[in-house]
């Protein structure tokens, strides 16, 4: 790889725990970045190729496709008090109804498996004007109340730098030392 390095020895696979979706709970250009999650116990980002295949006359196979469109699933996500995401996704999915908040939320994929080359700077991927809907809201009797999401990485994708200072995510646009 040119620009990046695996954290791990060769032959070793990567942990789950190394790829974590945070929710911009702060301003766009003073972020505050919230993990989401807790409570879920598998996530991965599905992706939508959009892919089409045709046969010419010289029965020649072609493929078309186009960006991915990625949706990741949260299910389920029990509404805990201290889990920041949840509950300020819990405000404007459940209380307020805001549609306009949550199609255009700032989300960002932090990476950390994997650095950038001569960096201790983990990758990150900004994904501004994103969206997260709530698909329920409730539960079974006698169990937590559960508020299952679905995430759709929108707008445009940028990479950039992701540190830990005094125990949060802190994110820089751009490959370090460019």
């Amino acid at each position: 790889m040119d620009k990046f390095e695996f954290t791990v020895e060769d032959g070793m696979e990567m942990d789950r725990d190394g790829l974590i979706l945070c929710l911009n709970v702060g301003a766009e250009d003073a972020p505050d970045w919230a993990p989401l999650g807790c409570g879920t116990e598998e996530s991965a980002a599905e992706y939508d190729w959009q892919m089409e295949t045709s046969r010419d006359i010289l029965n020649h196979t072609h493929v078309k496709a186009k960006k991915p469109i990625k949706t990741q699933t949260f299910d389920p996500l029990p509404l805990t008090k201290g889990e920041r995401a949840t509950e300020w996704l819990w405000e404007k999915a459940v209380v307020e109804e805001n549609v306009q908040a949550l199609i255009n939320l700032d989300l960002l994929e932090v990476h950390r498996y994997v650095k950038w080359k001569g960096s201790e700077k983990m990758l990150g991927i900004r994904h501004k004007k994103s969206s997260i809907f709530n698909t329920s809201f409730g539960g079974a009797g006698g169990a937590s109340l559960d508020m299952p999401v679905e995430a759709t990485y929108g707008g445009v994708r940028e990479l950039g730098q992701v540190t830990m200072e005094d125990g949060a995510f802190k994110y820089v646009s751009g490959a370090p030392n460019a």
